[in-house]
This record gives structure tokens, sequence and C-alpha cells, in this order.
């Protein structure tokens, strides 16, 4: 069906008009960096400000990315201007069949992370007659600086999701979304972010989550204490000495985005989610007979072990990924959060988002690691084109189970051709078992 006569290239909202363009790889249009808030000049690390304009935008870019070290070649990049959303609409969408809605928060340890197409691709997902929307927020001291006070209270980056979904709840029906069946999903901390917001965030903003490799008890990722100094040490690095916090502030405000990166790099000081609560620190709980146990039960007998690096790896695995997993879904079930369902992601090929860096492969065997389901979810422009049949087969089951899921609050609601079984639910009565390997997920029904 022609996309002139369902979604115009030209979406009119309360808030502006867009002119997206269409995309050349499918049939689907694309309305890119749309700014859904803006940053206070005068407060750069306080709450993001919703933003209203006049005129059409042109929503062609979705190149913006906040100010961090870029992940692939380590550059400092990013500007204060990108507080953006990206909109990937089928052309099957219409004012008469609204589309569900999946929104994707990137990870990246709230240091390093962006929202465009290098990464997450929309071809693969938007087939499956979904809507695909990335979005931007604030990384590090501009989206983290956590001082328990009025003008920073902390988690802006946070703050700047919650915006943005705020906005996405209110205008998808202009480009023929359905605002009743909004999927959040997130990998690592963007995984962890979107439980944070099951917890604490108030408003119907959503219906669904998936949560790939993250969720808010995992250590690598772990809420902290606010470091009530850290703009007294930024500004100190960047040569301007003062023992006054908000002095430090008024400094920093004002320093070029790329030079307070730099700093932040340099200085040791941890900037991420925080709360007020102190959390216990549980490495002091381990005993030293606890210590034996859990060394018999991984390396056995083998006095070799700190040379044995799969057992390293499954250490890692259970501790940082498996086991806040398996806490926070009988937390979930506990609640009354029944639709539940586990995966486990283990293929392994060139597609695997990390595989030439995979720890897992310089130990001599083959296997995923943490956020390599990427590779098959998303179109990562860095990668190659898939070649392999088994490789586009993963790929093809992935997308459908995910957009299944958002269509219908079920990963296989019917047997298909392409997936010929149900994939059973979670329950407190029939205990999941996982095994080596940190790609352990889940994925919540709200409704």
């Amino acid at each position: 069906m022609n996309i002139a006569r369902n979604i115009p290239i030209i979406v009119h909202t309360p808030v502006s008009s867009f002119r997206g363009v269409r995309a050349q790889d499918g049939n689907y249009s694309m309305f890119l960096g749309i700014p859904y808030a803006r940053i206070d000049p005068k407060n750069v690390f306080g709450s993001p400000i919703p933003h209203k304009f006049e005129g059409i935008f042109e929503a062609v870019d979705d190149t913006s990315r906040c100010p961090q070290i870029e992940e692939y070649n380590q550059t400092i990049t990013g500007t204060l201007d990108c507080l953006h959303v990206n909109i990937y609409v089928p052309n099957s969408a219409s004012i008469h069949n609204p589309l569900p809605v999946k929104i994707h928060i990137f990870g990246g340890t709230y240091i390093f992370g962006f929202a465009s197409r290098y990464v997450y691709g929309p071809r693969f997902l938007v087939r499956h007659d979904v809507i695909f929307i990335t979005l931007n927020y604030r990384l590090g001291p501009y989206g983290f600086m956590c001082l328990n006070t009025y003008i920073v209270p902390g988690n802006q980056g946070l703050k700047d999701q919650v915006q943005a979904l705020r906005w996405i709840k209110e205008n998808i029906r202009y480009f023929a979304g359905d605002d009743s069946k909004i999927t959040i999903a997130g990998n690592s901390a963007g995984g962890q972010s979107v439980d944070l917001h099951q917890y604490f965030l108030q408003e119907p903003l959503y219906n669904r989550v998936i949560l790939q490799s993250g969720v808010a008890l995992n250590r690598p990722l772990h809420i902290r204490d606010p470091e009530p100094y850290a703009p007294i040490k930024l500004a100190n690095l960047l040569n301007y000495t003062t023992n006054n916090i908000n002095d430090a502030l008024s400094f920093l405000n004002k320093v070029e985005p790329h030079e307070l990166i730099a700093a932040t790099r340099d200085s040791g000081v941890f900037l991420g989610p925080c709360v007020e609560k102190r959390f216990e620190n549980v490495n002091n709980k381990f005993s030293n007979e606890t210590k034996m146990i859990v060394r018999l039960f991984y390396y056995g007998d083998d006095v070799q072990r700190e040379d044995n690096r799969r057992q390293e790896i499954n250490v890692g695995a259970d501790f940082v990924f498996h086991r806040p997993i398996f806490r926070t879904v009988r937390k979930y079930l506990e609640s009354g959060l029944n639709n539940t369902y586990f995966y486990m992601f283990s293929f392994c090929s060139e597609k695997n988002y990390y595989n030439p860096y995979s720890v897992v492969n310089e130990a001599s065997c083959c296997g995923a690691v943490h956020a390599d389901e990427l590779g098959y979810l998303f179109d990562c422009s860095f990668m190659k084109e898939r070649l392999r049949d088994e490789d586009m087969l993963i790929g093809d089951r992935m997308t459908e189970l995910w957009s299944n899921f958002a269509k219908y609050g079920n990963p296989t609601p019917k047997p298909s051709k392409l997936i010929p079984l149900q994939w059973p639910r979670v329950t407190q009565d029939k205990p999941q078992k996982l095994y080596a390997g940190d790609s352990c997920h889940s994925t919540q029904d709200l409704q």
C-alpha cells in the first residue's frame, strides 16, 4: 500500500510538524533526530526541559550523540544538542491501522552509546509491522552527576529517558502508532534503565518491557552512593581551584563538553544511577567458608584454576548476570506480573555483536557473550552483510519473537513455519534452568 496514502512524509503533531524521508532499504519511512527535550544552558546538569518549536522540522539526520568517549575508536565526540528520538514507520501503518510500538534504550555503562542506525538499524524489525524507535539520553557527567540537591538531584540521563517516553506516548498516534501497545526494551545499561523505570516510574507510559542482560541488581551497573565532591574534583582537574560545590558547578557548566568528558575519564569519579540509600557491599558478606564453597563448586580440585578461563567466565556470568536476573524475575512473579518469558542467547557466528573481541573465543571455545544478540536484532551498518542461511534464520526468528511480544504480549501466540513451537511462560512452580553464558534475559508484560 502506498505510503503517501497512509503516513504522510510530513507528520503534524501538537508540538510541531516533522518531515521524514522514505527508506531506501525497505518499505518504511524514517523520522530522524526529532528533539523530544532540550538541556537548560544555565544548568546543563539539571532535568530536561520539554521542547516545542514552530514550523516544519527536517527529521533527516540521526547522527547526533550526547558527549562521550565513543566506543569504537575511543575519540571524544558529541554535543549537548542530543536529546533526540528516531522513529521508523512501516508502510503498512495508517490512521486506521495503528501499529504496536517498540522502543530500544541503548547500553554502554552510562558512559557511551547512541541511537543511530550505525548500530540500531531498523529494517529487520519494521518488516514485522511494528514501529521502531530509538532515543538518546545524557551520559557521564551530564547524565549522572548525583549531588542530592535541587539543582542537580541526580539521574538526569534516566529522566531524559522518561521525558522521551512521555513525548512518544503523547505523539506516536500522529505517526500511526498504537499508544496502547508500547514496549520498551534495553540492553545492558539500557536494560537496567528499563528495570529501574519498572521500580520507580508511576506514569503509565508503556505496556511491556524486554530486559536484555541488564537489571537493577547487576553489579557492574550497580546503583551507588552519590559523589558530592565530584564537581570539585573535576573543576580542579581543569585548573579551577575551589572548595565550593556551587562555584565548581558554575565553572563546569561553561566548560566545553569535550574537555569535561576528558576530565571525567581521567578523574576516576564514578557517575551512574544513584539513590540516597546506602547499599551494603555484597563482598563483605562472604566469609572464608563461603569462599571455599564457591571455589570448589566452580573449580573443583583444579590447582591451575587461575589459568582456567572458562570457569572464570562462568563465575562472572553467574554472579554478575544470572543471579541478579533470577532475583528480578522472582520479584516480578511475586508482585503478580505473571506474563514473563526467559531466553538465553547462545548462537555463535560472525554476526555476534562482540564476536571479534570475545573473551570466550580467546578461551578457544565458541560461545555467545554479553550483548551478542544485538547483531541479529538490528541492522548494524558496521557489520558485513549476512551471508549464511543459518545466520539469517536466527535473525528472522529473533525479530519475529521480539515483534510478537510487542504486538501480543506473547513471543509465540501460535506456532508458525518459522517458529514451530510455543515459548512457555516462567511460573513460580516451574523454575527455569540456565547455564553458563551471560546472555540471560527476560521479557515482561505489564497488562
